[in-house]
């Protein structure tokens, strides 16, 4: 989608009684080292012009630039706050295309700071005012537009709204169905859908048609994904075949089990993440290590399996990152119920809840809430 943003000045940027020349040469450069990736250096162009006085349209850019630089050095709360700033101005500029592709930017950055119910709004009002954007006869942007529809799903997942997810899924490809030819990357796209389908039916617990959507995934993302993202979708792929022998929080079977396809996930998954140097991934990798040692072992003590979860359990805290500090305390519940030491297993999946409390993420108290009610059907 082609707006005002995508250059660093247009003609009508001249009818703005504000608009400056210096700035307009300082937004050049800065566009110039942006493009290359560069951002330090294009924030330095800038940042002698942050008091300047400038036309809307060129302020907009600047605080655009200044967004991307933060979210590239993954400060997301600086970039969310950038994004809003412009988001303002071009609500009074009413460029509704400017505005979607903002409304998009701060919507990643909220998700990246786990604000799933304000990124969730953000997408689906950029989607709105994409929609409404369109001109008569003019095409709509889908490539855009499906971007837009499935992060709004995969917020909706995250905050429990599965019907909502659902339905954005199924405009996410309807979406998907308008770029002709049928491209590589849409084969990669529906594969990201089948990937959001599966987590919407892992959280319900129907199991078997969350793996159904898993495996559909599986060929295209070991085909043409690589790195952290391949890795994430291995271990979302692993959890779902260990959720169909125990689920989080059950109480662990009885009898054997073939490991050995989880077992190759985990380990493709932890050097796809090592290689990307992805540590959050990682260490999602590791606790499915975790679960998959605590289930093939019958609850035998792993004393390796231990340091790898406190090793999660202090880069999430190092990182403020709840939903894995939270997957950290409920993987330790869930060795320490396999000990039958269920007092500090009960300790530790109250502890998995309480740490969501500053979370947006509800929908990943429902494992450790799931343990407790283990453990209290056991005390009777």
């Amino acid at each position: 989608m082609q707006t005002r943003l995508d250059v660093p000045h247009d003609p009508a940027d001249i009818s703005d009684r504000d608009y400056s020349e210096n700035a307009r040469d300082a937004l050049a450069r800065a566009y110039f080292f942006a493009r290359r990736g560069r951002f330090d250096e294009s924030v330095d162009c800038l940042r002698p012009f942050i008091h300047s006085k400038m036309g809307t349209m060129q302020r907009i850019r600047m605080e655009y630039i200044f967004s991307l630089a933060a979210a590239h050095r993954q400060d997301y709360k600086e970039a969310a706050h950038f994004s809003d700033e412009a988001i303002d101005r071009t609500e009074r500029l009413g460029d509704r295309k400017v505005y979607a592709l903002l409304r998009y930017k701060g919507g990643i950055a909220l998700h990246c700071q786990q604000r799933y119910f304000d990124a969730e709004s953000y997408f689906r009002t950029a989607l709105d005012d994409l929609v409404e954007s369109q001109a008569p006869g003019e095409p709509l942007d889908a490539e855009f537009a499906f971007k837009l529809a499935l992060n709004s799903a995969n917020d909706n997942i995250m905050i429990g709204k599965h019907t909502a997810a659902l339905f954005d899924l199924e405009v996410a490809e309807s979406f998907l169905m308008q770029i002709n030819p049928p491209t590589t990357e849409v084969l990669l796209r529906m594969a990201y859908i089948n990937w959001s389908k599966a987590l919407i039916y892992r959280w319900g617990e129907s199991f078997d048609q969350a793996l159904q959507h898993a495996k559909a995934a599986l060929p295209v993302f070991e085909r043409y994904e690589s790195g952290a993202e391949l890795a994430r979708f291995r271990v979302c792929y692993a959890e779902i075949l260990l959720d169909r022998i125990a689920p989080i929080g059950s109480i662990a079977p009885v009898g054997a089990h073939d490991y050995s396809v989880i077992q190759d996930q985990i380990l493709y998954a932890l050097m796809d993440a090592a290689t990307a140097g992805n540590r959050s991934v990682e260490s999602l990798a590791i606790l499915t290590s975790a679960r998959l040692l605590r289930l093939s072992r019958q609850g035998r003590d792993n004393q390796s399996s231990h340091n790898g979860i406190a090793g999660v359990e202090a880069l999430a805290r190092e990182r403020n990152d709840f939903q894995l500090l939270s997957l950290a305390y409920t993987i330790y519940g869930e060795e320490a119920a396999a000990r039958e030491d269920f007092a500090h297993a009960e300790v530790f999946y109250q502890r998995a809840c309480d740490v969501l409390d500053a979370s947006d993420a509800p929908i990943y108290s429902k494992w450790p809430r799931k343990g407790l009610r283990s453990l209290s059907a056991l005390s009777y």
